[in-house]
Formats: structure tokens, C-alpha cells, sequence
């Protein structure tokens, strides 16, 4: 609400300041990622959504796709145009770009749409998503695989045909990369955004602090593997606060999209979750709450959602439990390597100079030693 002030006090000279222009809050399904939003989950939420945004005089209208469903993004682009609102916004992975522009989108927000729109398969890769045949991941490599020139123009040309804008904006990948050695909080720029727009933004900056779902998925499987070396068969926990789907918060979806990409590479894994330690650890428990699980007996393979998470476990278990502890155990190298904490005992660098003999003679026939 505060910039829609300010556009009214620049408008009629009370304010000094460029030219604003504003969507206002953004349409969204139920509890989506984004916060601040006007969540809608039926057409009579979103009709009234669009009544609020046209009372409040905005702009145009934002409207993306945490967990809007794909027929009400096509409802509310839609209903926007009838009501002569311009729209923008995150076109849904089960929708063609040009299924939303026929709909009566007038921006793409984000460069990378217009890059979907020029690939030769993206009806396709659409389908496939929406039919669950593939996960996001999946469709992200098809998309970047698929890109063809001339289906590029004759889309561009359909877009520049129905007046319709493409909106690149900044790519954050250059800023956020490198946060474990600049947090960016004393960055010039930041003196001239308002405590309330920066406190909208440090949540997207600690969530790409955190690992993502394809990160958990490989960390998972070489894990797994190590556990294999050392002559145990895994069973393998992906650790949440959410119990098989009790909630919908990101770190939840985060273990449950990681599930799906860790049985797409391994099958055969005895791996289940999103699950609480207590479930990952007493079957009886898993049992009533989960009978189909794919994890039989007491987890030993439990992967954590954050470092947070994973170090508060480690560091409760060293002061509570008796036994002793070997690490950290370096995953993903080419060549047998670990790190020594300065703090390490001499039992310890035996310990891991066990650990890599046994890597270094177990890769030592397939010529990786």
C-alpha cells in the first residue's frame, strides 16, 4: 500500500520522485511461497482478488504460480483482460507461453519465457509436467536442450502481434553465488531501499543460502554410496518438521521434491520422506502414519534439510551419546581426500586415514586412484 501512496503523492506534485507504476499485491494460490500475497483457491477468490487490485486503482496485475493452479492462472489472465487490466507475471511449467498469452497476458516476467517460448518441444515438456510424467528438474533440462531459432521467431512474432512485453529483470545469480563470502549487507545500493522492501527480499537471500532439492538429491546418493563402501546396506531418511505431507512449508517441499529426483537416479534405494527424526527412527510410529512406506525397520541414513539442522544434530548427539564420532567424511571428490578439524585427536586421523585406504582401494580398479 505505501507505494500506491507514493504514486498518488508523485502524481499530484506532493512528492518529488519517477514516474510509478504498480501491481499492487500479487494474485496466488494457497499458502504459496511468496509472501504478502492475495491467495485465491476457486474462481469466486479470484474475481474477488481482481475487485480489491481494481478498487485500488493498480497499475496492472501480477500473477504467478507457487501453487496457483494452472486453469485458474488461465481464469484470472482471463477475467484481468475483461476487466481491462494488464497483466504480468510467472507463466506455470504445465502451461505453453503461448496458452497464457491467448489468455490475455501482456507481460512475461523474466527473460527466461521468452527463451521457453523458442523451444521446439515445449507443448510437449508441458504435457509431460502436468501429467506428472516429470518433475521440474526433468522439464528445465528439456527446455534448455530444446531451443530452436525459427520457433523462436515465429513465437516472438506472435508476441510483438498481440502487444505483448517480455520483461527481463536482474539476475540475482551474480549477487547471491558467493554468500558464504560476501552477505551483501553493506552493498551501496542498499541506501536507497526502504527497511520494508529489504525485509520483503531476506527471505529469498536465505533461502538461496540453503541447499536446493537437486543438492539434497546428490549429497543423498553419494551418502548412500558411502555407506555401501563400508559394508552396510542404507536405509536413508530425508529429515523434515513435516511428517509425509502434514505441511506445505518450503523446507518440506524442498525433501519431497528431492525424493522424487533421488528414485528417478536410484530405484533401488530404500529411501523415504519427508519425515520427522522420530518417524525416520521407529518403525512402529512410520507404520501408523505411512503404512506404504518404502523404508522398512530403523533408519541409518538420516539426510538433513539445512547445515543448521545437520550441525545441531551432530553436536547433540557428541555431548549426549557414548560412541564415537568419524568426520567429516568429503563426498563427491574424484580422489580420496578429507579435512582434519583443528580440534581432531589422534584417534580421529586414524580413524580418516582408514576411511580414504578403503576409498583409495576400492576405486583403484576402475582406474580412479
Amino acid at each position: 500500500m505505501q507505494v500506491l501512496e507514493w504514486r498518488e503523492a508523485i502524481r499530484s506534485g506532493k512528492l518529488a520522485g519517477p514516474q510509478l507504476f504498480t501491481s499492487g499485491a500479487k494474485i496466488e494460490g494457497i499458502r504459496p511461497v511468496w509472501k504478502g500475497t492475495l491467495e485465491v483457491g476457486d474462481e469466486a477468490g479470484v474475481d474477488a482478488a481482481l475487485e480489491r487490485l481494481r478498487r485500488d486503482r493498480v497499475d496492472f496485475v501480477k500473477i504467478t504460480d507457487s501453487t496457483l493452479t494452472p486453469p485458474l492462472f488461465l481464469y484470472a489472465l482471463s477475467r484481468a483482460r475483461e476487466a481491462g487490466l494488464r497483466t504480468s507475471g510467472h507463466i506455470p511449467m504445465a502451461l505453453t507461453v503461448a496458452q497464457a498469452v491467448d489468455a490475455g497476458i501482456r507481460s512475461l516476467e523474466h527473460i527466461d519465457y521468452a527463451y521457453k517460448a523458442g523451444v521446439k518441444g515445449e507443448a510437449a515438456i508441458a504435457a509431460d509436467f502436468a501429467a506428472g510424467r516429470i518433475d521440474r528438474a526433468e522439464a528445465n533440462r528439456r527446455l534448455r536442450e530444446g531451443f530452436d531459432r525459427q520457433t523462436a521467431l515465429a513465437a516472438y512474432r506472435n508476441l510483438a502481434a498481440k502487444d505483448v512485453f517480455v520483461t527481463p529483470t536482474l539476475n540475482g545469480g551474480r549477487i547471491i553465488d558467493f554468500l558464504d563470502v560476501d552477505d551483501h549487507l553493506d552493498d551501496d545500493y542498499l541506501a536507497y531501499i526502504g527497511p520494508g522492501l529489504r525485509a520483503t527480499y531476506a527471505w529469498r537471500v536465505e533461502r538461496a543460502a540453503k541447499a536446493t532439492p537437486e543438492q539434497i538429491a546428490e549429497t543423498t546418493l553419494l551418502a548412500a554410496e558411502e555407506v555401501r563402501r563400508l559394508g552396510i546396506v542404507p536405509k536413508v531418511a530425508l529429515l523434515s518438521h513435516s511428517n509425509f505431507g502434514t505441511s506445505n512449508e518450503g523446507s518440506a517441499r524442498k525433501m519431497r521434491r528431492a525424493l522424487g529426483l533421488i528414485l528417478q537416479r536410484d530405484a533401488e534405494l530404500e529411501v523415504e520422506g519427508e519425515m520427522r527424526a522420530d518417524s525416520a527412527l521407529f518403525e512402529p510410529l512410520r507404520e501408523r502414519l505411512f503404512p506404504n512406506s518404502r523404508l522398512k525397520g530403523k533408519a541409518n541414513l538420516m539426510i538433513m534439510p539445512s547445515l543448521d539442522a545437520a550441525n545441531i544434530a551432530l553436536n547433540l548427539l557428541r555431548g549426549l551419546g557414548e560412541g564415537q564420532t568419524i568426520g567429516p567424511i568429503l563426498l563427491g571428490c574424484a580422489r580420496p581426500a578429507h579435512i582434519l578439524s583443528p580440534a581432531v585427536t589422534v584417534r580421529g586421523i586414524i580413524n580418516m586415514t582408514a576411511v580414504a585406504a578403503v576409498e583409495a582401494q576400492d576405486r583403484k580398479p576402475h582406474g580412479r586412484a
